[in-house]
Formats: structure tokens, C-alpha cells, sequence
């Protein structure tokens, strides 16, 4: 998370070690800032295609409407600005064993002991207390409830990890970015595209786009994807200052503007 690409550039050099930092050129990552797209070879894929699945959020037709006429404006502008563009390609669509996921996160970052340790734990711990964890406006848990009750044995979860490599990784990524000579493939942030990074490796970065406008509703950001080959964050720095210095910087949300003035 960051304000600027200045802010990722040096946090980014930050968390290298000492032999990834020693490959960087004498200026850091801040030798690939550009204001320009020239050079760049870009794959966006289908906003259409790409979307959160349903159990995390179906937006409506007025949210696909802004989101979508924003993606394509954007498409448009970094070609006119001397990007070479490729739409659409297409990438396998990512989906993974939660539970499992999450069980390794709770080992990792939960206290021995802890009530709640374990996906099964946060299931249970929602259900008795529901006035808070399932409030009227978001009261389902189900998809948690379908990965604890769906269990996979260690042999199918190391299956499906390798399979995760091979689709995400040879059969995805690389491959879009081999067929068509790509630096950089563009998605939207409101869809599963972190996860493809994940099952990849390869690196991934933000940037923002907009905002929804709807009735009766907070004005929810959204922005863009950008994934590139392994160790190729340069790349990544350069997409995103050339798009930070050529579009609008990001509104700040009303609701975070009314805490500041209070």
C-alpha cells in the first residue's frame, strides 16, 4: 500500500535481500520512472470475464456499466499514449481450497490457544456471535461454510497445488505473455486476479481507475491489475509512474474526507 509510485519504488527495494538488490541498476528502482507508455507491449484482458465471483460481490448492471466504460477508457488512452495494446487475452480463471489457505495463515500469525484458530473456529465464533460478524447487510457466511464442510485430503490439496502451478503459472501467465510478447497484462482489481499472481509467483502491482456512483451507496474505489514476469518489478514501476503521471491522481473517499475535517 502506498501514495505514490516513488513510495512503492523504495519500499519495494526495501524488502529485497541483498542479492535481488545488488541486480538493481545504481539508481534503484527509481531508474525505470517514465512519464511515457512507449515501449510497453500490453495484454488487457475481457472486463467482462473477469469479475469477483458471486459469492463475494455481483455487482449491478449500473456497476458493470461504470466499471467497464472506465476500463476501456483507460485501454484507449494508454494506447494513444504510445503503449502497444493487445486486447482481449485470456487467462485461466483462478479458484482455490480455502480452508486450507487459511488454516496455514491462523499457524502463522495466531497465538497458541487463541479461540479462534482455525477456519471451523471462525465459523463457529460468527454463528455465536452474529449480531456482529453477520450484520443485515452482509449476514451470509456460506462460502466459509462450504470450504470447512468440503475437505480435501493433504495428497488432493498437494494435487491441486501443482495444478495451480501448471495452469496458473505455465498455462497462464507465461503463456499469455510468451504468445503475444508482452511486458505487462492488465486486469481489473475487482475480479480474481490476485490469486492468479499467487498460484503464479509472478508479480503484481495497482493502480486506481475510479470510483462507483451509485444510489444510495458509499463510493467504493476501483483500479487496475498489473502482473509482469518473475523479477521484472521494473517493468511493473515503469507501467505505474507513466499511468500516475498521465492520469488523474485518486479521489479520496467522502467518507474518509468527512473523518479528516471531524
Amino acid at each position: 500500500m502506498a501514495k505514490s509510485v516513488h513510495d512503492v519504488a523504495a519500499a519495494t527495494e526495501a524488502i529485497l535481500d541483498l542479492p535481488a538488490r545488488a541486480k538493481l541498476p545504481v539508481d534503484g528502482y527509481r531508474s525505470f520512472f517514465s512519464t511515457s507508455f512507449n515501449g510497453l507491449r500490453l495484454g488487457f484482458v475481457d472486463p467482462a470475464v473477469w469479475r469477483f465471483p458471486p459469492d463475494l460481490w455481483v455487482p449491478s448492471e449500473e456497476a458493470k456499466k461504470q466499471h467497464d466504460a472506465a476500463y476501456h477508457e483507460a485501454r484507449e488512452k494508454m494506447q494513444s499514449l504510445g503503449a502497444e495494446v493487445i486486447y482481449p487475452v485470456t487467462l485461466p480463471q483462478p479458484s482455490y481450497e480455502h480452508e486450507e489457505t487459511a488454516n496455514e495463515f491462523f499457524r502463522d500469525f495466531v497465538k497458541p490457544g487463541t479461540q479462534v484458530h482455525d477456519l471451523a473456529s471462525v465459523v463457529e465464533f460468527n454463528k455465536k456471535h452474529a449480531e456482529k460478524c453477520l450484520p443485515k447487510d452482509a449476514p451470509d457466511q456460506s462460502w466459509l461454510v462450504r470450504a470447512v464442510e468440503n475437505r480435501p485430503s493433504e495428497a488432493q490439496y498437494r494435487d491441486a497445488f501443482q495444478h495451480m502451478l501448471q495452469v496458473g503459472r505455465d498455462q497462464g501467465l507465461r503463456k499469455v505473455l510468451d504468445e503475444h510478447n508482452l511486458d505487462v497484462v492488465i486486469a481489473p482489481m475487482d475480479s480474481p486476479v490476485c490469486s492468479l499472481s499467487t498460484a503464479s509467483g509472478y508479480p503484481i502491482s495497482n493502480v486506481p481507475l475510479g470510483r462507483y456512483h451509485l444510489k444510495g451507496q458509499l463510493s467504493r474505489p476501483f483500479g487496475l491489475a498489473a502482473l509482469a514476469r518473475p523479477e521484472a518489478e521494473g517493468t511493473l514501476i515503469k507501467f505505474m509512474s507513466a499511468f500516475e503521471a498521465n492520469f488523474p491522481a485518486r479521489v479520496i473517499p467522502e467518507q474518509l474526507l468527512s473523518e479528516t475535517r471531524n
